[in-house]
């Protein structure tokens, strides 16, 4: 239960100003504390270096409290690092005998791979845990919430959905209605149902008790931006969305919604700059942070604000264009002024190139958050794709065992032991088997990359093109080039994958690269591009 308040508490703590600060003058402050960032980070690493120190000097049965504290820093500062102390902790827990503080490790170690996209990981890991805690739902909750925003298919959301409210009914089951987290938890719930006005209701309420102390209102604050911006509030959602950004600055907390959500209300009232500020802001954050998932997000927010930031600087540089035709008009009327006209278009001239070697860093930092999204969609469609394919031939080989356990019982029952030991003897059809396995397989990545046959043997010439057997979708050549479009490139791997020696697999490498019409050393890196998934374009 500590542990989850602190959580929470790390995404929106802050210290509040009186509830009547208008909302310029809280921008205003929100600014300056964007303005001396650097420092609350290098206050935060500080601490934390502190707590490292003293970890290297205690012993080892009061290391479990330090790791924990430890991984509260890092949990909203550096994915990696807070990855790397539950781990340490839950060892360490195991090694002393401590069950209970080992399953609440893998608990936070379960929270933190939901945070950096480790979807699998964490669901797998959550298995594992017979603790049935106010973390754990906390965890099941946080983990389908982040499964129901990223789901590549329409139809996936629904299950998702279901899941997620069940998680949180569970959660909130555990709670006592007069805690804290109680409050947080109900007014999501709130929020997602369209009750906004119970859930500002309820939420006002715990704010204005006097035992809600100042970082519990913070989370208040985050959970009524969103609350009266779908009673289409706009002006109290954006105070209470600054509240809790400020907070996030003050704390250097790396991985938050609240900066993203002004940003893109402030972009809506044309505030345009101080939203250009603010996102970009926030995603130097979360790619510090090392957040997967929260890059994702970014994606179409980062592109609407910068298209608008780009206008603004085609509107700037007519205006200056303007302004330089007219200091030359002045120039020929009034050549006395001649040297101040000439020094204020050299000043303007100056401006306009800064203004835009600005614009060329948005638009090269935001190709490559692009491409970074791109190839983790591309990669967990692909996955999904084969581990449903993977499913599908478990599910078969399950239903083959039985017909065969059937057709064995009543072999014995009919035939008794001499025919039955007659079946048993006759030897199984393993290449068929196999065969059967890598025309799924072949199915499968051929759904995937349509055009992958054509394209391979556009990279090869005519002579070396590669055409499979009648009735085969693939031959192994065309396998080897599949496993290497898919990221697998140890020959080991394919040796074991396709049941063929290592040496095999060498020359038709080899003898690949060879046939290529370009470079030899680029046709490999050239496969791994063939036929580029859009998977958000595709679902």
């Amino acid at each position: 239960m500590k542990r989850l308040l602190l959580l929470a508490l790390a995404l929106f703590c802050t210290v509040l100003p009186a509830a009547s600060e208008p909302l310029e003058a809280l921008l205003r402050s929100l600014d300056r504390t964007l303005a001396g960032k650097e420092h609350f980070g290098r206050t935060k690493q500080a601490r934390i270096d502190s707590y490292r120190l003293l970890a290297e000097k205690l012993p080892e049965a009061e290391l479990p409290d330090i790791y924990d504290r430890i991984f509260r820093e890092y949990a909203t500062f550096n994915l990696d690092s807070a990855i790397l102390y539950a781990r340490r902790q839950s060892l360490l827990a195991a090694r002393l005998g401590q069950d209970r503080n080992r399953q609440e490790a893998l608990l936070n170690l379960a929270d933190i791979y939901v945070t950096a996209g480790m979807y699998s990981e964490a669901g797998t890991l959550l298995d594992s845990i017979p603790l049935r805690s106010t973390m754990y739902w906390h965890d099941r909750h946080a983990l389908y919430s982040a499964l129901l925003q990223n789901a590549p298919f329409l139809g996936m959301k629904g299950p998702y959905r279901r899941l997620k409210e069940q998680a949180r009914d569970s959660l909130i089951a555990t709670l006592e209605s007069s805690d804290i987290v109680y409050a947080f938890v109900l007014g999501e719930k709130l929020n997602d149902e369209g009750r906004y006005a119970d859930a500002v209701k309820m939420l006002q309420e715990r704010y204005n008790q006097p035992e809600t102390d100042d970082r519990s209102k913070a989370i208040l604050d985050y959970c009524l931006a969103v609350a009266y911006r779908g009673l289409h509030d706009r002006e109290q959602a954006k105070l209470h969305f600054a509240r809790s950004a400020r907070a996030d600055l003050q704390e250097a907390v790396k991985e938050y919604k609240s900066l993203q959500e002004l940003a893109y209300m402030l972009y809506e009232d044309g505030d345009v700059t101080r939203a250009y500020r603010y996102i970009t802001c926030a995603m130097d954050d979360v790619l510090s942070s090392n957040s997967q998932v929260r890059m994702a997000e970014f994606v179409p927010f980062l592109t609407v604000i910068s298209d608008a930031y780009e206008t603004k600087i085609s509107q700037r540089n007519r205006e200056l264009r303007l302004a330089i035709a007219g200091l030359a008009v002045v120039l020929l009327l009034l050549g006395a002024a001649g040297l101040i006209t000439w020094r204020q278009g050299r000043r303007l001239r100056a401006a306009q190139e800064e203004m835009t070697r600005s614009y060329a860093s948005l638009k090269e930092a935001n190709a490559r958050l692009v491409d970074i999204t791109r190839q983790l969609q591309e990669a967990g469609y692909i996955k999904e794709q084969y581990l449903y394919m993977y499913m599908e031939q478990a599910s078969g080989y399950i239903d083959k065992q039985e017909a065969y356990r059937r057709k064995l019982v009543l072999l014995h029952r009919k035939g008794g032991q001499e025919q039955l030991a007659a079946e048993l003897e006759t030897p199984f059809d393993v290449d068929g088997a196999f065969r059967e396995f890598y025309n799924t397989f072949d199915l499968t990545f051929l759904q995937l990359f349509p055009t992958f046959v054509e394209e391979v043997n556009a990279l090869l010439r005519p002579e070396a093109c590669l055409t499979p057997k009648p009735g085969r979708l693939m031959n192994t050549e065309l396998r080897i080039l599949a496993l290497v479009r898919l990221g697998v490139t140890d020959s080991v791997k394919m040796a074991h994958f396709l049941r063929c020696s290592l040496s095999t697999i060498y020359n038709y490498r080899t003898k690949l690269r060879n046939a290529a019409v370009s470079d030899r050393n680029d046709f490999e890196e050239a496969v791994s591009r063939i036929g580029i998934l859009h998977v958000n374009e595709n679902n």
